[in-house]
């Protein structure tokens, strides 16, 4: 093991030099295995003070040569069983990254196109039970306003046309009320319960009514609700709530394709330059 000093000097060394090659060096040693300099060089950070390069350099060191005593002594420790089951292991995990890479690539020259609202409309007639609700969800909007402006707000958000709801959308961004007033927004029935300030033990029956305004009186706020649409457990997702997931569904299914057929494509070429054998 090199000493504390003489590590140091290598360091400064390092961040001295300008040549970026190997000259065949080592720092470190054991039995017919080397530690080269450029591998040293390149694992310390460049600006670190020369104090802490040594200390990552000792480091480095230190775990580089009890790494190789523990790798020389495994044949004494493991069977030989174990030992070919280790490196089938390794080389199948090699194979994989390899492929993950040859994959990647693939799709990032030839990007599958993302599927269009309609495309998105007739996947989900055909597997209208591709996503089932696990937990009762609510299509909701909603502002909390002052007790004096329920009755117009109510009469706005009843309506639903896009002057009403620009109308709401003012009277929340001139008097900053909270309100989520967009368009097919949904939310967990849990998740409403604490928004809208609910107890735990709220009966769902009270909201769950389709194209319905309700009051909720928080001190000294009053929140006008309308629940659009809902779903219960176990029911078949509603395509707005369920839109994301079947894009990724649609565009996952796409790579799939792209990727199998790159796959064909090399192996019909191999087959046809007879590369590939039989018996």
């Amino acid at each position: 093991m090199r000493d504390l000093t003489k590590i140091l000097l290598i360091s400064v060394v390092f961040f001295a030099s300008c040549k970026d090659s190997d000259s065949g060096e080592w720092v470190a040693k054991y039995k017919d295995y080397e530690l080269p300099t450029s591998e040293l060089k390149s694992v310390i950070p460049v600006g670190v003070s020369s104090e802490d390069s040594a200390k990552l350099a000792q480091n480095y060191i230190d775990n580089w040569l009890k790494s190789k005593v523990l790798m020389e002594s495994s044949e004494d420790i493991l069977s030989k069983d174990q030992l070919l089951d280790i490196e089938v292991k390794v080389e199948s995990y090699k194979n994989d990254l390899i492929l993950n890479e040859i994959e990647e690539q693939w799709l990032a020259e030839n990007p599958p196109k993302e599927p269009t609202d309609a495309e998105i409309e007739a996947f989900y007639k055909e597997n209208p039970a591709i996503i089932p609700v696990r937990n009762t969800i609510l299509e909701y909007q909603f502002i909390s306003v002052n007790p004096d402006q329920v009755s117009e707000v109510k009469k706005w958000m009843r309506q639903g046309s896009p002057e009403a709801m620009q109308s709401l959308k003012n009277l929340a961004n001139e008097n900053k009320f909270t309100a989520q007033l967009g368009d097919n927004e949904w939310i967990d029935w849990k998740d409403f319960l604490k928004l809208m300030q609910l107890p735990p033990d709220t009966p769902k029956s009270r909201f769950l009514q389709r194209d319905r305004v309700f009051e909720i009186n928080q001190q000294a706020k009053v929140i006008v609700l309308k629940i659009s649409n809902f779903a219960t457990e176990g029911q078949s997702a509603p395509i707005g709530y369920a839109k994301r997931a079947l894009k990724n569904i649609i565009l996952n299914k796409r790579k799939l394709n792209l990727l199998s057929q790159k796959k064909e494509e090399l192996y019909q070429k191999a087959i046809y330059d007879k590369e590939i054998e039989r018996k």
